[in-house]
């Protein structure tokens, strides 16, 4: 069974972890990869299949799996997150900053997203008490941003939970073994896309009376 529809299949299986939140209703906020996907993407990439060589056409059936993989992981760890008080964006920033304080840009650059999404989520982490900023001595300006106890205890909470699908998955998967391998497998597409440079990436060209594309710096999923 792929990899995606394991996930998709443990949302609706019977979970301990599952229980009212413990901080109440929290704004809507998902991970911040997946809400770009659906704003960028939609449903993944439309390809026309004629003319397109073979690795071509399993690149474009590799990039919609991504995509419908990063969905589904969301969705799963906002169900796990939300009992401490989290969702899965705000696991992310907040898993970013367990062991050492970091500034919004260097979050940014570490989890691959734009330095305003990151100031989003990290303002509503101090909000809530899971995260604390300090003063940066390298950097009068740019603060660095640190979980909280309270936050690591947020976190433990959630990574008990995360160690229970791990393992539902891994067993479904055929062991520990193929696990590794289909980890392997993603981070070398994600580490080989992230090494082209910029000027490869071919983009489409402009067409007259229609709008301006959005600056490079502006955030795709702001309001997610």
């Amino acid at each position: 069974m792929p990899l995606d529809a394991l996930i998709s299949s443990h949302h609706d299986a019977a979970s301990p972890c599952r229980t009212k939140p413990r901080h109440g209703s929290r704004p809507p906020d998902h991970a911040l990869l997946s809400c770009s996907a659906r704003k960028t993407y939609g449903g993944g990439p439309k390809v026309t299949r004629s003319g397109e060589s073979g690795a071509a056409e399993a690149f474009s059936r590799a990039a919609v799996a991504v995509f419908r993989l990063n969905g589904r992981f969301t969705a799963a760890l906002d169900r796990l997150a939300l009992p401490s008080g989290l969702s899965a964006a705000r696991w992310q920033i907040l898993s970013s900053v367990a062991a050492e304080q970091l500034s919004v840009s260097d979050v940014a650059r570490r989890v691959g997203t734009s330095r305003q999404s990151v100031q989003r989520i990290a303002d509503l982490l101090v909000a809530q008490g899971l995260a604390a900023y300090s003063d940066n001595p390298a950097h009068r300006r740019a603060k660095l941003l640190a979980a909280t106890e309270q936050g690591l205890a947020a976190m433990r909470e959630v990574d008990s939970c995360l160690a229970e699908l791990t393992r539902q998955l891994s067993e479904r998967l055929g062991g520990a073994e193929e696990t590794r391998r289909f980890s392997e497998v993603l981070r070398g597409l994600s580490d080989t896309l992230s090494s082209l440079p910029a000027a490869e990436a071919p983009r489409p060209e402009a067409r007259s009376g229609r709008r301006k594309s959005r600056p490079e710096n502006t955030p795709v999923f702001p309001n997610c």
